[in-house]
């Protein structure tokens, strides 16, 4: 829900926006695929936020 609504979030609460990456950055670092692998899946929403 908070990556739908991303700008709102950034533009009203800005210790909110950094708490919502961190989680996201937080998440990759931990989670990782019965492979090992890290959840490629965050890497564009990270990125998006972060260009933001």
């Amino acid at each position: 829900r908070d990556f739908t609504r991303r700008e709102e979030l950034q533009q009203t609460d800005v210790e909110c926006w950094l708490g919502f990456i961190t989680f996201l950055c937080e998440v990759f670092g931990t989670m990782r695929s019965s492979a090992g692998e890290p959840f490629r899946v965050l890497v564009c929403p990270i990125y998006s936020c972060l260009r933001e």
